[in-house]
């Protein structure tokens, strides 16, 4: 089972019409193992990976527009934990350890802040589109449970952006 559910940006000078894009989110999940049960809901992260060979990340892009960045992943073969990393903002969440058996619950926030300010890119008026992907790169979703959810996402980065499109349009 393979999931993937990206949030990418694309923001346009109306000015000039120069263009800046890039991935602020991405969370991806791929797994061959006959029975692996994944989910990620209310702030929990469960795993059963038995068999075969499974990959988790989470990455908060180390992008100059970005208030924070980091990533949180791990890679498992027949059961066991073979990688794993947390960094920057998931750096309080470094609770695996390679060799321990990869069947576990752990604690891992499904809201995340993320800031952004595109005004080193440009002072003129913009236009910002945002990309969700809503796990539309799935081949398969048995037992597959991504979060956070693309539209609480989408509301989080809003309730940041308009307040400062306003605030640009004030300044003027």
């Amino acid at each position: 089972m393979q999931q993937k559910d990206p949030i990418e940006y694309t923001v346009v000078d109306t000015v000039t019409g120069d263009t800046v894009s890039g991935t602020l989110f991405d969370v991806s999940f791929n797994s061959d193992g006959a029975g692996t049960v994944f989910s990620w809901e209310e702030g929990t992260l469960s795993l059963s990976a038995l068999e075969g060979n499974t990959d988790f990340s989470i990455m908060i892009a180390d992008d100059p527009y970005l208030s924070g960045s980091g990533v949180f992943s791990f890679s498992t073969v027949d059961g066991i934990i073979t990688d794993f990393a947390a960094t920057g903002l998931f750096a309080a969440y470094d609770i695996l350890t390679v060799g321990a058996t990869a069947l576990f619950d752990l604690t891992l926030p499904t809201l995340f802040d993320l800031d952004f300010d595109f005004s080193d890119f440009t002072l003129n008026e913009i236009s910002t589109k945002f990309l969700f992907s809503s796990g539309s790169g799935a081949t398969e979703s048995v037992n597959v449970v991504p979060e956070p959810s693309s539209f609480l996402l989408l509301g989080l980065s809003l309730l940041v952006i308009f307040p400062y499109l306003r605030w640009k349009s004030v300044r003027r």
